[in-house]
């Protein structure tokens, strides 16, 4: 029995069988060897590897991009890079407005006037109040209000107004 393709005897060595054709190890890999897209070496066959699309990496050098960490759970990024979960968290995902921590993909989230929120973190922006706002709210200056909150600057603000309208109106007559 000999090689397929440069017809090398293949007794006594270690040999690759694909599609009924016996090749040697050193064919094998010139014709089907993985490269590790970060070392640019062979990845020997049997060994474990990492893949991700069309490129392949020997397990040690499968690195998060920004730090380096060895891969187990990573996610990639638009340009393909790959990232640590961690990693890919500070890049990428999505905080919350109210404590600045990352929305993870299995939270509950509110977007509200193209702002992020924890669901949990979504509350009335009255300092005396501070109640989920579940049943809705009313957006004012980049905060937001229930209604009772509302009510109450509102009318505070109106108070205000028309207190001015009254001394003018008291002025004048």
């Amino acid at each position: 029995m000999s090689c397929s393709n440069c017809n090398i005897s293949l007794a006594g060595l270690e040999y690759v069988e694909i599609n009924n054709k016996e090749l040697c190890i050193s064919c094998y890999n010139s014709k089907y060897g993985k490269i590790c897209t970060e070392c640019e070496k062979l990845i020997p066959i049997g060994a474990k590897y990492a893949k991700n699309g069309e490129k392949y990496w020997h397990r040690d050098c499968f690195q998060c991009t920004n730090c380096q960490a060895p891969l187990t759970n990573y996610k990639v990024d638009g340009d393909g890079k790959n990232y640590c979960v961690v990693c890919y968290n500070d890049k990428y995902a999505s905080k919350c407005i109210a404590c600045n921590k990352v929305i993870t993909t299995k939270e509950l989230f509110v977007e509200a006037e193209g702002q992020v929120f924890h669901e949990e973190c979504f509350r009335c922006s009255s300092k005396t109040c501070g109640k989920k706002l579940d049943d809705g709210y009313i957006p004012k200056d980049n905060e937001f209000f229930c209604q009772e909150c509302y009510n109450e600057i509102i009318s505070t603000v109106c108070n205000y107004y028309l207190q001015i309208v009254f001394w003018y109106f008291r002025v004048w007559n």
